[in-house]
């Protein structure tokens, strides 16, 4: 039996979908599990409570900045239910505060064409409008919103006495709505010096070994969802695709796929935004998996960046103390538990696995 066994997840073989709806209620804020009964729901055929658990894991994701899996989502839902017309206005709203005033032309000329033939041709001015409003000096919009106004001429010329004429956007088109960038995140204070502390003259170096792969047969049908991300990566250069790797990483290890998330997580490690949070992923996915030495090394290769801040200096100890505990190596979890203590007492369980430990 396992030390601090309380701690740990049960491994167990494939989960029932009814496992992990009650999971979910158990759980609300993984969303490795709503994208599970997504995957699921869709092998049974019940295709609008999949759509539903795929919209709440992508609305989640945009709460946490992971934008490319939040688009990737929607992407995925649009393609299993095309009538969703918040979902289409959604994505070209998020396209616009990216900056990718070309996607978010695309998906709102996806969405006029579908109005047109849907019947809906007094909604699609307000499309229109919208992809004019990206850029009013962008001829290809332009263009396009032209195409559009063309089509709506011809369905409303029998129109009734005194219905607006439509004109098509010249050069000279007075401004839309104003669009206002998105904040910039704040940077975070209070960082610790570690340097000095770590210094023991150890290897703190992730090994570049790759880990041998499981195949997730229950989550074929989720792959979808990666495809567009895994197609980016392959589309930019290497400076670029570090925070693809990093998302793509994230979601592999909330789905439990933890030799890909390794893999994805390894890559993105070159991004200073994120690198010591990749570290405390992979100390986590390590231990997991009981490789205890590799979890080591990652929880210390983050510890030993020049500037960690408080979250991150809990984040990486807290790690790191549960893999010693797992160990049952109690003298240094013990260790590392006090010193999380003395700089948050209240920090998640800390007080209980002390209480455990010194038991021990």
């Amino acid at each position: 039996m396992k030390f601090l066994s309380f701690l740990m997840k049960k491994k167990s073989g494939e989960k029932t979908l009814d496992e992990y709806l009650q999971l979910a209620k158990n759980e609300p804020d993984n969303i490795g599990i709503h994208m599970k009964i997504a995957d699921l729901y869709l092998k049974k055929g019940k295709k609008e409570e999949a759509v539903k658990e795929y919209l709440y894991s992508a609305e989640t994701y945009a709460k946490e900045e992971l934008y490319q899996l939040t688009m990737s989502i929607y992407k995925t839902v649009l393609s299993l239910d095309p009538t969703l017309v918040n979902v289409y206005l959604t994505l070209a709203e998020l396209y616009q505060k990216l900056g990718f005033k070309g996607d978010a032309a695309a998906t709102y000329e996806k969405l006029a064409q579908y109005l047109l033939t849907t019947g809906k041709p007094f909604e699609v001015r307000n499309i229109i409008e919208r992809m004019i409003n990206l850029d009013p000096s962008n001829r290809f919009f332009r263009e396009k919103a032209n195409k559009f106004l063309l089509a709506l001429k011809k369905i409303s010329h029998n129109k009734q006495d005194g219905e607006e004429e439509l004109i098509e956007v010249g050069e000279n088109q007075p401004e839309y709505i104003k669009i206002v960038p998105p904040e910039e995140g704040l940077s975070e204070k209070n960082y610790y010096d570690l340097e000095s502390q770590l210094n023991d003259g150890e290897e703190l170096i992730i090994s570049t070994d790759k880990t041998e792969t499981v195949k997730d047969e229950s989550s074929m049908e989720v792959n979808k969802v990666f495809e567009g991300i895994i197609k980016d990566i392959a589309e930019k250069p290497k400076e670029e695709a570090f925070r693809l790797h990093y998302e793509l990483g994230i979601a592999y290890q909330q789905m439990e796929r933890i030799d890909e998330a390794i893999e994805e997580l390894k890559k993105a490690l070159d991004d200073p935004d994120v690198k010591n949070d990749c570290f405390r992923r992979l100390a986590t996915c390590f231990r997991e998996k009981e490789m205890y030495k590799h979890s080591i090394n990652a929880a210390k290769s983050g510890l030993k960046s020049r500037f960690v801040s408080q979250r991150e200096f809990l984040e990486l100890n807290y790690e790191l103390g549960l893999t010693y505990a797992e160990m049952r190596e109690s003298k240094k979890a013990l260790e590392i538990f006090k010193d999380i203590q003395k700089v948050n007492p209240s920090y998640k369980d800390t007080e209980k696995i002390l209480e455990k430990l010194s038991k021990g």
